[in-house]
């Protein structure tokens, strides 16, 4: 991103989101015609839908690797998952608690000024974490598949000590940002958070925008490492659709991971020229958290769909669940039973003659 000054952004503080009124909030927008009103609220609508349906997917993975821990810690890949995948979670959360309530309501100005701060740190860390935790996949991958002699780096103790020092870096990384004026700060007339820089550090701006936008494509290019020593492997004449799926997927989580980079260096910067056009500001920014969307969901999308261990899980869960329910249901069938012959059994007595006991006297 370029070194953008607190003139280059509306709004231009957290102490300007105060003294916001209500013209900021969605149903006030200057909308001049049909189409205008379409595109705003159009727009706004799907992002939600899509939002939605992230945090459906995000959440069903998180449960899915929960009761199929058994099973996973026989693949410590999936320690590595399960950090991304909490990062992931951890964005959407943000985006429903924080960006929807300032879209579509007007809220208290202190308690705005708050979920703002908060609100834009969380969510830089979770890009951040996202980021850096896909880029770690892929280097396990290129271990395991390269360089297995190395892939002691990636399991017990070592790969939980190479998460938390992931975890530093990224927290590192979030808190330079802060600190030397990359502020992710929310906009109510733009319904989204963005960066805008002091100018305190250009240099650092730099640094971290080029590193942001280059991870995706060296994830790539690790992935195509790992297609061709598949391919070299097999030969020549054997063909597998699991290796091309290897390298659509690494395509996939790169575009996603690339489109909301771009996006988030882009559009901030197009929010001084578009301030004339509600309409088209309003759908930039939609486009912007749908990028952003997709970045975060993608990856437990593609893990519920397509890989093997975790549909082992998903079976092992449902089929768990359909013997304790069928177990309850016999149980109880059983009882049924039981009772019915209890009580045929109690009515056979009633209606059956006396006996005569001998009298011994």
């Amino acid at each position: 991103m370029s070194n953008l000054t607190v003139n280059d952004l509306w709004p231009l503080s957290t102490t300007t989101v105060a003294s916001v009124n209500n013209s900021d909030l969605i149903s006030d927008q200057n909308l001049t015609n049909v189409l205008d009103w379409f595109i705003v609220y159009g727009s706004t609508g799907i992002y939600l839908s899509l939002l939605g349906i992230a945090l459906f997917f995000i959440t069903t993975f998180i449960v899915v690797l929960i009761h199929g821990r058994e099973l996973f810690k026989e693949y410590p890949l999936f320690i590595i998952i399960a950090n991304l995948i909490a990062a992931n979670e951890l964005n959407i959360f943000c985006q429903w608690t924080t960006v929807v309530p300032m879209m579509l309501f007007n809220l208290d100005s202190n308690f705005e000024s708050i979920i703002n701060q908060i609100g834009g740190i969380l969510t830089g860390l979770s890009e951040e974490a996202a980021t850096y935790f896909t880029f770690l996949i892929a280097v396990n991958r290129l271990i395991i598949f390269l360089y297995p002699v190395q892939s002691h780096w990636f399991k017990g103790l070592r790969l939980k000590l190479l998460c938390l020092a992931n975890w530093g870096l990224i927290g590192g990384i979030t808190g330079l940002k802060n600190a030397f004026g990359l502020t992710r700060h929310f906009g109510q007339k733009t319904m989204t958070f963005y960066v805008w820089s002091t100018g305190a550090d250009a240099v650092l701006n730099t640094i971290f925008t080029i590193i942001g936008m280059f991870i995706p494509f060296v994830i790539l290019i690790i992935y195509s490492l790992i297609y061709f020593h598949i391919r070299r492997q097999r030969g020549k004449r054997s063909y597998n659709k699991t290796d091309v799926r290897i390298l659509k997927e690494a395509a996939i989580i790169g575009l996603c991971l690339e489109l909301a980079r771009v996006s988030q260096y882009i559009i901030p910067q197009l929010r001084r020229p578009l301030k004339a056009i509600p309409w088209l500001r309003w759908f930039s920014t939609i486009f912007l958290n749908v990028a952003n969307i997709a970045n975060h969901s993608i990856n437990s999308i593609l893990f519920l769909f397509h890989n093997r261990i975790v549909k082992r899980a998903i079976y092992g869960i449902l089929r768990k669940d359909y013997v304790e329910s069928s177990g309850d249901q016999n149980k109880h069938l059983q009882d049924n039973t039981l009772k019915k012959n209890m009580e045929k059994e109690k009515s056979r007595s009633s209606s059956a003659p006396p006996q005569n006991t001998p009298n011994i006297n």
